[in-house]
């Protein structure tokens, strides 16, 4: 395992937001795990838009905020950042246009979750046009997507247009099963697995684990991703913003 920070650029640590982190407590026993690990910055990526929460732009920053607050003050060392999981809709140029939508800290990276079961036809113009925007989509999860793995010829599309993809760590542990983790060794074998990302929700289940699934994908790919990886995620997370 090499020996460098790591960055969860998808996590659901942020309390009583969405279905992730119930209470300020729960959220500081994910960040020290995930700081036990050698995570040192986390990005708080509630979901918005998928028909059931739909956080705003504000609450994510004030819940960093406060979170923050309570970490330093607990000697916590991992800083959370600002961001949302943001599904898939026709609607959802006009939220980037109308800036309500948060990008990864502020970065030109936007995490983006398909819908399940059917993928939309205008997924490909979609990515295109986001890019003309100065944004880089990241597909979250596409491993776990049934309706993209089914169709690879697709995940070859959307890459070669220009989004990039975040593979749950878990997945490559077998935690999501082990179909989940058949897609996420072949899209490690394509060469198109660009971050990882814990999707934690829990302290006590789906929690903020990378290190294993980081040293799986480096017996798949090599030491080449993981620097790609640190190079990419360091985009995400400069250390001039975690002061």
């Amino acid at each position: 395992m090499q020996s460098a920070p790591m960055f969860d650029i998808h996590t659901h640590i942020l309390p009583g937001i969405d279905d992730g982190a119930a209470t300020m407590e729960e959220a500081v026993a994910m960040a020290r795990m995930a700081a036990a690990e050698g995570t040192t910055a986390m990005v708080a990526t509630p979901h918005t838009c998928d028909g059931v929460y739909n956080t705003r732009k504000a609450d994510v920053i004030d819940g960093c905020r406060a979170l923050n607050e309570v970490l330093v003050q607990q000697g916590v060392p991992v800083h959370i950042l600002p961001g949302q999981e943001v599904r898939l809709t026709p609607e959802l140029l006009d939220l980037i246009n109308e800036d309500q939508i948060l990008t990864l800290n502020n970065s030109n990276f936007l995490l983006i979750e398909l819908p399940l079961q059917v993928l939309p036809q205008y997924l490909p113009e979609m990515v295109r046009r986001i890019r003309c925007l100065d944004l880089i989509p990241i597909i979250a999860h596409p491993e776990r997507n049934p309706a993209l793995m089914s169709s690879m010829s697709m995940v070859e599309e959307l890459h070669f247009r220009g989004a990039l993809f975040q593979v749950t760590a878990g997945s490559f542990t077998g935690q999501f099963g082990r179909n989940v983790k058949k897609h996420a060794a072949r899209l490690a074998g394509m060469d198109v697995v660009d971050f990882l990302g814990s999707d934690a929700h829990s302290a006590t289940h789906r929690t903020p684990a990378m290190a294993r699934g980081m040293a799986l994908l480096n017996k798949i790919t090599g030491d080449n991703v993981f620097r790609q990886y640190c190079e990419l995620t360091a985009m995400v997370a400069p250390l001039n913003s975690m002061a």
